[in-house]
């Protein structure tokens, strides 16, 4: 995850992706930030409503079920009910394929709901708009 301000600028690369698509991304990967989406659930969320016959699971136009098994659909639900990430990022992080290497604008109205720690641990600032870029590696 490299987190850029809106004019580009790198703000925080120590969990950037290697290779990226702007001339200063890193060059090579940098640490991987890992969390348990379980930790940090959103208050509505009902453990196990994934697996209610009622329970539609929403996706993407290209989402293809060929890629996907029902374990990796309950996770997924999971990632978008977890608090670590901004919302911005746990909508098109559960759509995107293993090591798609993307970036997306995220200002500070999409991010909420949030917990603190993933600030924290990029060292930057809460309800700021920011560009995020990194890869999937679930």
């Amino acid at each position: 995850m490299t987190v850029r301000d809106y004019d580009m600028n790198v703000l925080n690369d120590d969990y950037g992706p290697g290779s990226g698509p702007f001339d200063d991304s890193r060059s090579y990967p940098g640490k991987l930030m890992w969390y348990k989406p379980h930790d940090n659930l959103h208050p509505n969320y009902t453990y196990g409503e994934e697996l209610l016959p009622t329970f539609v699971m929403p996706r993407g136009p290209k989402f293809k079920i060929d890629y996907y098994d029902d374990k990796r659909a309950v996770y997924f639900q999971r990632i978008k009910k977890s608090l670590f990430l901004p919302r911005c990022l746990r909508e098109i992080e559960v759509t995107n394929l293993f090591l798609q290497h993307d970036w997306i604008r995220c200002p500070s109205i999409n991010q909420e709901p949030v917990g603190d720690e993933f600030y924290e641990l990029l060292g930057i600032e809460k309800n700021k708009d920011y560009i995020f870029e990194f890869q999937n590696v679930w």
